[in-house]
Formats: C-alpha cells, sequence, structure tokens
C-alpha cells in the first residue's frame, strides 16, 4: 500500500510532519514492525540510502519524508512538504517518489525518481 499523504501545503512555513504523524501511521500500519521518526541532523546520505532500503525492500513499509525543496533544486520546485518513497534503486543512488501535489496543481508527474544527493538536499526528517 502507497501512501500519499498531503502534510503541509506547499510553501508554508512550520510543519506537521511530527509525532502526531507518527502516531497515526503506526495505528494504521499492519506489517508487524513501528514506523520511527529520524531527523535529517542525525543523518548522512549513506544512512538516509540505507534507512530507506531497508524500508523498502525489507520491511514493505514506504517511508515519508519531509522536503524543503527550492525551484533550483533537482526537485524543480519550491515547496515545504511530505512525499513517499515508492522504489530506490539498486545502487541506492536514485529514489522513486509518490507526491501527490502535482496532481492538485497540475503540474506534473504525481510519481518520479530523484538522485539520492538530490533528495537529502531537501531532507529535513523522515518517518521510517
Amino acid at each position: 500500500m502507497l501512501l500519499l499523504l498531503e502534510l503541509v501545503p506547499p510553501n508554508t512555513t512550520g510543519t506537521a510532519f511530527d509525532l502526531d504523524m507518527l502516531d497515526y501511521v503506526n495505528e494504521q500500519n499492519q506489517s508487524g514492525f513501528d514506523y520511527a521518526w529520524h531527523e535529517k541532523t542525525k543523518s548522512s546520505v549513506s544512512d538516509m540510502q540505507t534507512r530507506i532500503k531497508m524500508s523498502v525492500d525489507l520491511y514493505d513499509m514506504p517511508p515519508m519524508l519531509w522536503v524543503i525543496t527550492t525551484s533550483s533544486s533537482e526537485w524543480g520546485i519550491a515547496y515545504n512538504h511530505a512525499v513517499t518513497v515508492n522504489q530506490i534503486s539498486g545502487d541506492k543512488a536514485t529514489i522513486g517518489i509518490g507526491d501527490p501535489w502535482p496532481m492538485y496543481s497540475g503540474s506534473g508527474n504525481t510519481f518520479y525518481t530523484i538522485s539520492a544527493n538530490g533528495v537529502y538536499q531537501g531532507l529535513q526528517a523522515m518517518i521510517w
């Protein structure tokens, strides 16, 4: 099951991506494993890649990312919101993103790929 969650409206400050969300997804989760909160400040690109790979491949639990991006970034849009990960390449260099915003705004695809470095650049926190 892929969760597409719009937790924070684009181009806003602050976040609803917090422990209430963690409680909610753990209540809905039926995998037998609990999601955990992880801030970017406690992470490296390699750590982020490993956590995403484990979530997707081992636990079948798509992680949710809180990102703040700029239009000049690899994301191509400036926003502050949540996305889900739906895949990661075998070498962990490319990450597949599920993003509800393009569907609402009519600005592009709901699913796309970004390099791990590009994801890390915008990453603020992760529920994995």
